[in-house]
């Protein structure tokens, strides 16, 4: 499947507007299948919103969605938000859940905790899954409460024992990312900080340009990143409160070419900044995308780049086309493929020389992209089975392991964009390994010769986000506390002396690419040593998930190892003092904990704990 997020991130940028429509229809329900009818849908795309009530049978349609991706939100009062992110829409029926909601209170104060009034929230992610952004819902018929004189804020629509993260604003300070906040009863207070004044104006050929769209964006802020957005004045001038910091400022407007985004230094929260946008005359560059054999690619993402400036993007329509507006500067075209997909230009078509105001290209062809394909052999040219081939810079990353001749094959679904792709083979049970690379669009079979390497067992760095569990090495582990079991009946560490033992804390709410790559090395490694007798493989799901939800996960990432539902309270999690997921520990035949610091090099970790035991 496509980076579904990372297109739907992209689509914020694109500003060609959309001509043909098709109709998407689904349905919302209850937790226990029951139609919910009276619930509101919105369709959010770009910078259009559609908003309709499901049916006495929960059932909702619309008939004038543009072919791109989608972000559809459902909410009824007393009930969960729900949602789903459609990459093509136009599917038969779109199913859309919600559970029994809760609420989460919280109370906005300034840095002086002094209570603030009028606070509100501009979106909220739940579950890591659900992105609702609830400011531009709320110019569509969403009702949303402000904080009151208190401070007292109650967010309603969460579900019971999960997790949000949210942006917090107010009219008179910047705004506020929340990056991780439980759903429980106790109130929590989140503080506000004054923020600085961003003013400038937008013009094209001297005059002011009314009703664009100014975004500011600051640099080097974490997770999802909701931009300071506002629009101007009749005359072009703009205002906006953010935080200190580096930031830049990007203006889109229908009739002008978007000017590449202007970086913008505020000091202290007692200045002030000024960004002035000069917008020109937009030229018209057509074309199509079609399949190999003629037939259209729809909803495929189109963009015009000059160096490394982004300036606009499309989305292709029913019959394939597309239009893109575009400054009188040579660029390039880049193109997001349909999966198993790619131009013989590897995603990329070239534009130069001068531009007439408007430029009609021949029909791009799609060709298939070609498997990733060769032959492992050792040092003394020896067939290698049994290799684990992982890919270094592709998202998502693919793995492979070779048969008994030493043979593997790759399928990418997307070809890389610079048209290289770099690869590590790594031997499961001995210390051999190697690096190679892959061009295309025609990848020649790899001929890959492994070569002996020493173990990095060094400790290194803990980041600010990943739990330090420096404490707990070379200490007896703690026991597991599961509440209940899948894959296995109920396991001890006791029971698992004489094995390495790779223990895993995760949640398959957790989709970050992070989250997918360390999962599926898991389910690769415990699959490529499923016949070693000294080594097993179990994973403690959060206590936040019901077993429904659990199972999906498992499922989803082809887990066949043990796994754990923590018992209630995260006891296990709490033990080992985890904050942040996934997190693999390694636990020597002995039972003490020995690493935790794996990501990068699980696979040698634990052969290097398996040798301690000859």
């Amino acid at each position: 499947m496509r980076n579904v997020k990372c297109l739907i991130a992209l689509t914020a940028l694109f500003t060609a507007p959309l001509a043909s429509a098709v109709t998407l229809a689904g349905t919302v329900t209850g937790a226990d299948g029951s139609p919910v009818a009276g619930a509101s849908v919105w369709a959010c795309q770009l910078d259009s919103v559609h908003r309709v009530e499901t049916q006495t049978d929960g059932s909702f349609s619309f008939a004038d969605i543009d072919a791109a991706p989608v972000d559809l939100v459902a909410y009824k009062e007393g009930l969960t938000f729900g949602g789903i992110s459609l990459y093509v829409p136009g599917m038969d029926s779109v199913p859309i859940v919600l559970s029994e909601g809760a609420s989460l209170k919280i109370r906005v104060k300034s840095p002086a905790y002094d209570p603030l009034e009028g606070a509100r929230l501009k979106s909220i992610v739940i579950n890591d899954s659900i992105y609702v952004p609830l400011a531009t819902l709320e110019e569509n018929g969403l009702s949303l409460p402000r904080s009151a004189e208190d401070g007292t804020l109650s967010i309603g629509g969460v579900p019971k024992d999960g997790h949000v993260s949210f942006v917090l604003s107010h009219r008179r300070y910047a705004n506020t990312t929340v990056a991780y906040l439980p759903i429980d009863d106790q109130e929590r207070t989140i503080l506000l900080y004054p923020g600085v004044a961003l003013r400038g104006r937008v013009t094209a050929q001297g005059k002011g340009v009314a009703d664009a769209e100014v975004s500011v964006l600051q640099l080097g802020s974490g997770g999802r990143r909701d931009p300071a957005v506002t629009r101007t004045d009749p005359e072009g001038f703009y205002h906006v409160i953010v935080k200190a910091g580096e930031h830049t400022v990007s203006v889109r407007h229908p009739k002008y070419v978007a000017a590449q985004p202007q970086r913008v230094s505020i000091a202290d929260a007692d200045s002030e900044a000024a960004a002035d946008i000069t917008l020109t005359e937009s030229r018209t560059i057509e074309g199509r995308v079609l399949y190999p054999d003629g037939a259209p690619s729809i909803a495929t993402p189109v963009a015009y780049w000059v160096d490394d400036a982004f300036y606009d993007g499309a989305f292709t329509q029913l019959q394939g086309q597309f239009t893109l507006r575009v400054p009188d500067v040579p660029g390039a075209i880049r193109i997001i493929p349909p999966d198993g997909f790619m131009t013989e230009a590897v995603n990329s078509i070239a534009v130069s020389g001068q531009l007439k105001p408007k430029t009609k290209l021949s029909p791009i062809k799609l060709i298939a992209l070609p498997a990733v394909e060769g032959k492992v052999v050792g040092p003394d040219g020896e067939p290698q089975p049994n290799v684990v081939i992982s890919s270094l810079d592709l998202q998502p990353p693919l793995w492979a392991v070779t048969d008994s001749d030493g043979h593997f094959r790759l399928q990418l679904s997307q070809a890389p964009p610079d048209g290289k792709a770099s690869f590590k083979a790594e031997h499961a049970e001995r210390f051999l390994r190697a690096q190679f690379e892959v061009t295309f669009p025609n990848p020649k079979s790899a001929e890959v010769t492994l070569a002996p390497f020493d173990p990095d067992l060094e400790k290194q760095p803990v980041a600010s986000d990943q739990n330090d569990l420096s404490s707990l090495l070379g200490r007896d582990a703690h026991p597991i506390d599961g509440g209940m079991w899948f894959n296995s009946e109920a396991l001890t560490l006791e029971s698992l002396r004489g094995k390495v033992v790779v223990l895993t804390f995760w949640g398959g709410f957790d989709q970050r690419p992070v989250a997918v790559q360390a999962m599926q090395e898991l389910s690769v490694l415990s699959d490529v040593l499923k016949g070693a007798d000294d080594v097993a493989f179990v994973g403690i799901h959060d206590a936040g998930s019901d077993s429904v939800e659990i199972r999906k996960a498992i499922d989803r990432y082809n887990i066949t190892f043990p796994v754990a539902c923590d018992a209630e309270g995260f006891k296990t999690f709490e033990k080992y003092n985890i904050r942040y997921i996934p997190q693999t520990v390694l636990i020597d035949k002995k039972g003490k904990v020995r690493q935790f610091q794996t990501t990068g090099r699980l696979l040698e970790l634990i052969k290097s704990l398996r040798r301690e035991g000859e």
